[in-house]
């Protein structure tokens, strides 16, 4: 009989009956959520900072800890977390200290939560600069809701937030490993459409499996490669289903956004959104089609 767990993090796993050939690995239970390390599957821009063969993998999926770089991928999509981090405005890539971040963007985390940063707003003519605090009447104390700071507004004139805001996915490769691929910037588009798969796929009870590949984009005022993704009509192999199974109840995503560095979300904070819509801190299922309109061929 099945029982819920309940986790250091405060999430449920599911417990079921341990196998006759199951073996524990003692000492795991003391170790903190500071003693695991999740991988991210980026995709590599011509400027993304810490990879020596940019140019000749841009396009790519890039794998942080094993430096592998592929053209695609197949991944199994297991969980989501949204994420915000504020660097000051003339951030270059190299300084990655950040200002502000909220794992879940909903709350910074609590260090950030009542220190200031400089902040002038922006106008028809200057964007907003944000900087660390300097002492004078430009300084604005960062409120405790992410949701009422300015920071995370978009501008009068459509322009986007200070803050980034970032999706992040918890996924796991055709090898059974646990993944993140985080989406903002040019790629919040993306994100928007596997939100809509993934709310019709919960729908409809399957699984998200997907194909992650690229396209080049040239907008005249930014040149990048932005994810394509595409639905897998086939069935999802059986090991995937199995390793996947022992993360419900864990939000894998969210847990590696806790454990994520300044510098590891600084190699895609560069890449910003031209021309976008606003994004609003809760996804957007306006464009989501009611389960029963889906094909019967489609994977969900």
């Amino acid at each position: 009989m099945n029982a819920q767990l309940q986790t250091r993090n405060g999430n449920t796993a599911i417990a079921t009956e341990a196998p006759a050939d199951y073996i524990p690995v003692a000492g795991l239970e003391n170790l903190s959520p500071e003693d695991f390390s999740i991988p991210s599957m980026k995709l590599v821009q011509t400027n993304t900072k810490g990879i020596e063969n940019v140019t000749e993998i841009a396009g790519q999926w890039y794998r942080t800890d094993t430096g592998e770089a592929v053209a695609e991928i197949d991944v199994l999509i297991i969980g989501i977390q949204k994420s915000r981090i504020l660097f000051k405005s003339d951030y270059d890539g190299g300084e990655t200290k950040a200002l502000c971040r909220s794992d879940d963007s909903i709350t910074p985390r609590a260090e950030f939560i009542g220190p200031s940063v400089s902040y002038i707003a922006g106008s028809e003519n200057r964007k907003a600069i944000v900087s660390p605090a300097e002492g004078n009447q430009f300084d604005m104390v960062l409120p405790a809701t992410c949701g009422i700071c300015p920071l995370a507004q978009w501008g009068k004139h459509n322009e986007p937030p200070a803050c980034r805001l970032t999706d992040g996915w918890g996924a796991l490769t055709p090898e059974c490993d646990p993944v993140l691929l985080r989406f903002g910037g040019s790629s919040a588009r993306v994100s928007e459409k596997l939100r809509n798969l993934a709310r019709a796929a919960m729908m409809k009870r399957k699984p998200l499996y997907v194909k992650l590949s690229s396209h080049f984009e040239d907008k005249g005022k930014g040149q990048y490669y932005v994810p394509d993704i595409m639905l897998i009509k086939d069935a999802v192999p059986t090991d995937l289903i199995d390793t996947a199974s022992a993360f419900i109840g864990l939000n894998l995503a969210a847990r590696a956004s806790e454990m994520m560095s300044d510098d590891e979300e600084a190699t895609s904070a560069t890449t910003t959104t031209r021309n976008a819509a606003p994004q609003s801190n809760e996804p957007d299922w306006s464009h989501v089609h009611d389960a029963a309109e889906f094909d019967e061929d489609a994977p969900f």
